[in-house]
């Protein structure tokens, strides 16, 4: 994430930590400085509100707040591109 990060800057990633404890969330952050803003869903209201039940689910909205497209268990490389292609 962070290659894309930088490869499309017109892109805002937020990261939501799901299913781990707040300081688990926060070790991984520092430990792999992730420089994107991490949160924490509390109550699982954020995840249950995009329908994210496993830590690996993204959801890509774009830039007038519509979601696009959402991956409950994960992504290939070639679905994130072509998703990011919609976006961006």
């Amino acid at each position: 994430m962070k290659g894309v990060r930088e490869k499309y800057k017109e892109l805002t990633i937020v990261g939501i930590g799901i299913q781990d404890s707040e300081a688990r969330i926060r070790n991984y952050v520092l430990a792999n400085a992730i420089p994107w803003p991490m949160g924490f869903d509390r109550g699982n209201v954020i995840s249950e509100a995009y329908g994210i039940t496993y830590g690996a689910g993204m959801v890509f909205i774009n830039k007038d707040g519509v979601v696009v497209e959402r991956f409950l268990t994960g992504i290939t490389e070639r679905e994130f591109n072509e998703t990011l292609d919609k976006i961006l």
